[in-house]
């Protein structure tokens, strides 16, 4: 495999790049949430409503990746994000495909087209000490690289980001897209769900 570049972003590109889709990864074993999360109710609309309006609301379409909607992984289920990555660059013919979890209901529509308008194989904002890839876009030439690790039985796709050439976009250029860090806030237990609600207040408003 090519060695991977990792730089930093400082700045993104001017128009969202037609035929990016949003793949919604619903794979997931909901362990930590004891019931799918792509169901569970914030503020009065599934976790996997919310996202889709978020997608819809940037002018972008979507794929939802496994839960039993959509497009199903290649792989045995729950092999996690890359083989979600790999399901949505595979059923696609555009040039990158934005990985989002289902169960980030406070996704915002302007980071969507920031991610859409992104460069490099990778285009990863990079938080608390470490990038955010459930909510990331991931060019066509990353497929063979997520190919092989899978098939190498290395299912991380923080792996994948050594591999290839991997733009980190640090806060203070994400911040600039009105973002404080809510897309990718993990709502994966109950209690996340009701701290995301006292931060963030319910998704789709900007404040609490």
């Amino acid at each position: 495999m090519a060695t991977g570049r990792t730089t930093d972003a400082g700045g993104y590109g001017e128009d969202v790049n037609d035929g990016v889709v949003v793949a919604v990864l619903a794979g997931g074993r909901s362990t930590r949430m004891g019931r799918v999360k792509a169901d569970v109710d914030v503020a009065g609309r599934t976790m996997r409503a919310h996202v889709l309006a978020a997608v819809a609301a940037a002018g972008l379409d979507a794929i939802e990746v496994g839960g039993g909607r959509g497009i199903p992984d290649l792989r045995a289920a729950h092999r996690g994000p890359l083989a979600g990555v790999e399901a949505a660059l595979t059923a696609t013919e555009g040039p990158a495909v934005i990985a989002v979890a289902v169960d980030q209901p406070w996704l915002l529509p302007a980071t969507l087209r920031a991610l859409a308008a992104g460069e490099g194989d990778a285009f990863v904002p990079y938080a608390d000490g470490k990038p955010q890839v459930t909510c990331a876009r991931y060019a066509a030439g990353c497929l063979p690289a997520a190919t092989q690790l899978l098939d190498a039985g290395l299912g991380s796709i923080q792996g994948l980001l050594a591999e290839i050439q991997t733009v980190l976009v640090p806060p203070e250029v994400w911040a600039t897209w009105g973002e404080d860090g809510r897309s990718w806030f993990s709502a994966d237990t109950a209690e996340a769900v009701a701290a995301g609600l006292g931060a963030f207040g319910a998704p789709g408003t900007l404040h609490p």
